[in-house]
């Protein structure tokens, strides 16, 4: 696959990041296809393992090692979440952690251009651990404290 994606950055003169991210991204389809058709005699916890082991495969292969920060921000998340009990305190901490690790994260690794680095697919990460955070606190609100639309 690195051989194709230098191929094809070096005929349209582009980046072989950006090169690499589209292909992955079309990867995508495939691999959902397989999903979809196979996964209903699936167990749970197979149906699982293949999204996780095909997503690993594809970030190690756009970023490499760099792979350690989604750990870390979707683990830090999930303890705070248990360990906060799903309270505000822990949209609140999730918020700032997730933010500030996606902040210094892209001041250390700018170099001045737009790179196509681990901040990339971390902004699509932060955003979903913060509402996951939101999603868990609202659904640990008794009914009565619930709006219309949460219900």
């Amino acid at each position: 696959m690195e051989i194709l994606a230098l191929y094809i950055a070096e005929r349209l003169n582009v980046d072989v990041a950006a090169v690499r991210l589209l292909m992955s991204m079309f990867m995508g389809y495939p691999i959902a296809f397989i999903y979809n058709m196979k996964s209903n005699s699936w167990k749970v916890c197979y149906r699982h393992l293949y999204l996780f082991i095909f997503g690993v495969i594809l970030f190690l292969w756009n970023f490499g090692t760099d792979i350690i920060h989604m750990f870390i921000g979707i683990f830090t998340t999930l303890f705070v979440n248990y360990f906060f009990k799903h309270s505000k305190n822990a949209v609140i901490f999730t918020f700032i952690f997730n933010m500030g690790y996606l902040v210094v994260g892209s001041h250390i690794c700018n170099r001045g251009t737009y790179d196509i680095n681990w901040t990339t697919p971390y902004c699509v990460l932060c955003l979903r651990m913060i509402g996951l955070s939101w999603d868990l606190y609202d659904a640990c609100k008794p009914e009565g404290q619930l709006s219309a639309v949460q219900k």
